[in-house]
């Protein structure tokens, strides 16, 4: 996995007024959702990774997952998705009754994140 910093988008357009870590939080999920969809493609089920309900692709992680990934606690994990998920950008679904979430991406939150890395290579 790329390093941490590399991930961070930067305060600007949609990320504009986000905390470093709020940033940090969405980077490390839109990581692994392309993660997810490239497995996707190679799976030969074609379904592992995407769900029929949201119909998207998803990632999956525990808030302590996310925690100890970004060095933070847990409360400030909640307080990160609770911004993102109050301003429609992130939301997420339970895998299992006590599993680990599925977490999905805004389309506005992939599309300024592939056309930064579009700009910046």
């Amino acid at each position: 996995m790329a390093q941490i910093y590399q991930l961070v988008p930067l305060p600007q357009g949609i990320f504009a007024g986000m905390d470093l870590v709020t940033r940090a939080v969405v980077g490390l999920l839109h990581d692994r959702i392309r993660l997810s969809n490239y497995n996707l493609i190679g799976d030969p089920a074609g379904s592992q990774w995407y769900d029929t309900v949201e119909e998207r692709v998803y990632c999956i992680f525990t808030h302590a997952e996310l925690a100890t990934s970004l060095g933070v606690s847990e409360s400030t994990i909640r307080r990160s998705l609770t911004i993102l998920h109050k301003d429609n950008l992130v939301w997420w679904r339970k895998a299992t009754y006590k599993g680990a979430n599925r977490y999905f991406l805004h389309d506005g939150i992939m599309n300024a994140l592939r056309s930064s890395s579009i700009r910046s290579n």
